[in-house]
């Protein structure tokens, strides 16, 4: 007889214990930082402004120096007024290098059908340019797809506990990898066990926490009564899922 999973074990099992909270705080950290990206994003030029946009007039108004380099070089805001043929917008545009005095006459690169959306042509209306941008977007990202490739490994731990069966398993042998982890080698462990009808598979682990697969003489194994073949060594499931498995299932 065994008992199903409480909700906290199956949370570790798909947050994957310290990964996944190492993950969900990169993400949470990247959040503010990817929302204040967004926020100085200027999507109407990405989108509309290319090859075909319409060439206005306009005049510098001010310029500054901002607190971005790039390639060593300072980055200075350029604000101006455009004379569209809809009337007058006022906006600013970037470039890495003193280039304008203010009163300067610029031309404008202006989307036809919508004159709101320009640019002084030959800049870019975001401080950092894109690629800046996207590079402070890589926190979010990272712990995004890293929460996301936990929860896919956990689904697949669930789908075997789900149709488990609990058997001991042997070690079968023991390999030095040539990855460390806090200065720990990391070693790879290969154990057999046995199904219900007699047949022997093997389930293999990588690990640098080497105590949690040598305290015991014989290692409890989770098996798929689906597929035998696909198995969880239960000391590798993360915070208190190994004890309560052991404690709770027959």
């Amino acid at each position: 007889m065994r008992k199903r999973l409480p909700l906290f074990e199956k949370f570790a099992i798909y947050l994957n214990g310290y990964f996944g909270v190492i993950a969900v705080v990169t993400a949470i950290i990247g959040f503010p930082i990817a929302e204040s990206i967004f926020q100085d994003i200027d999507f109407g030029e990405i989108i509309y402004l290319n090859d075909d946009a319409a060439i206005g007039k306009g005049k510098i108004t001010d310029v500054f120096e901002t607190n971005i380099s790039v390639n060593e070089t300072d980055v200075y805001g350029y604000e101006y007024t455009f004379f569209s043929p809809e009337g007058q917008y006022s906006w600013v545009s970037y470039f890495d290098g003193y280039v304008y005095e203010k009163g300067a006459e610029v031309e404008i690169e202006y989307y036809k059908e919508r004159p709101e959306i320009n640019r002084i042509k030959g800049m870019t209306n975001n401080p950092g340019g894109y690629l800046l941008s996207l590079l402070g977007l890589i926190p979010l990202i990272i712990g995004s797809v890293w929460i996301i490739l936990n929860i896919i490994r956990g689904n697949k731990k669930m789908s075997i506990i789900n149709r488990g069966v609990l058997t001991d398993g042997d070690l079968v042998d023991k390999i030095a990898t040539s990855t460390e982890i806090n200065e720990e080698k990391v070693y790879k462990y290969i154990f057999k066990y046995i199904d219900s009808k007699g047949k022997e598979h093997r389930v293999t682990a990588k690990t640098h926490n080497t105590h949690k697969l040598e305290d015991e003489l014989r290692e409890k194994i989770i098996y798929s009564s689906d597929d035998p073949r696909k198995a969880i060594l239960v000391d590798t499931l993360p915070w208190t899922v190994p004890d309560y498995i052991k404690e709770n299932w027959k």
